[in-house]
């Protein structure tokens, strides 16, 4: 019978010293797995069997502290929750590295002194009644951030591209106090000047967060959609999502004729197909390859005439105001 605890696995684990070396690199150790073995227990195991002294930094071990933050296979972890697997690349996180998986945050750190992340309120010396429990909902939506700083180190837009965008970390900080009935600061100015146009909504950095918190959902398009209200938003690219929404009822223009136009409805179907925007103007031939599929599984649906945009591209971009009759519009 297969016994899990008698598993041998490889782990590679990045190695520095600065005092000996240039430049991390990453080290291999076999260690034997046992049931549901985090990657914290298989650092230390790692250390007891090869006295190998390892660096990293760790605390609760219950996924509260946010201090054992690694990357796992390139991306933001917790390494007293995440499970070691085998042939696990164990790496720190996209910081300056002190020693092994122990980084310098302290540039993050200075950057939250430096926008003065806290609460700026004139009636800090008597009770503000202008705090509701519906605004308290919304920001605890953001609250509950650990500060482990996986999604900082997994946003794509962060390590690798070049347009300026303090991170999801950054944002949902700001969101914080933007939606804070007693914070005095202009905190949508500081989301703009930190990059609030130049997340892409990939969508890594909830993917990523041990709190399950979604940054882009809950932060950056809240503060986006106020960007529009105070005519600060959005990017003109974006205002061409909205006139095409409202002159075709579609996002993107029309490349021959449309996939809706093309096929047989069947009415009788309890399956409907949302076409979307892009299938519908754009790629055709995927949705008559998806007909295929259907078909030969003996599945004939319905592909209703009259749809329109789902509106996912005006609320990712703030603009929210044509929203409510797109939804009532494909209800019908």
């Amino acid at each position: 019978f297969y016994n899990e605890g008698e598993m041998m696995i490889k782990v590679y684990v990045s190695r520095f010293n600065k005092e000996k070396d240039s430049e991390p690199h990453m080290e291999c150790y076999e260690i034997e797995k046992t049931p549901h073995m985090k990657v914290l227990d298989a650092l230390q195991e790692i250390n007891d069997k090869y006295d190998a002294d390892i660096s990293f930094r760790s605390s609760c071990r219950a996924g509260q502290c946010g201090s054992c933050g690694i990357l796992f296979n390139g991306n933001g972890a917790l390494a007293c929750q995440r499970e070691i697997k085998d042939n696990a690349r164990i790496e720190p996180l996209r910081f300056p590295v002190i020693k092994d998986l122990i980084v310098d945050k302290s540039g993050i750190e200075n950057k939250v002194k430096d926008l003065q992340l806290n609460l700026h309120s004139q009636n800090h010396d008597k009770l503000d009644n202008n705090l509701t429990k519906e605004n308290t909902a919304e920001t605890r939506k953001v609250r509950s951030c650990i500060e482990c700083y996986s999604c900082l180190s997994s946003c794509p837009v962060v390590n690798f591209a070049t347009a300026e965008f303090g991170g999801p970390y950054i944002m949902r900080y700001i969101s914080k106090f933007e939606s804070d009935p007693r914070e005095d600061f202009n905190r949508l100015k500081e989301g703009l000047d930190e990059g609030l146009y130049n997340c892409t909504s990939c969508g890594k950095c909830l993917a990523v967060c041990p709190k399950n918190i979604n940054t882009f959902g809950d932060a950056i398009e809240k503060m986006r959609a106020i960007a529009c209200s105070e005519n600060l938003g959005p990017l003109p690219q974006h205002v061409a999502f909205n006139n095409n929404v409202k002159d075709t009822g579609r996002s993107v223009s029309l490349d021959g004729e449309s996939f809706i136009s093309q096929v047989d409805n069947y009415n009788d179907s309890k399956v409907a197909l949302f076409t979307g925007c892009m299938l519908d103007n754009k790629m055709q031939k995927i949705g008559h390859s998806l007909l295929k599929v259907l078909e030969a599984n003996n599945i004939k649906i319905d592909i209703p005439e009259g749809q329109v945009c789902c509106g996912s591209p005006l609320l990712r971009t703030g603009q929210t105001e044509l929203v409510q009759s797109l939804v009532d519009k494909n209800k019908e």
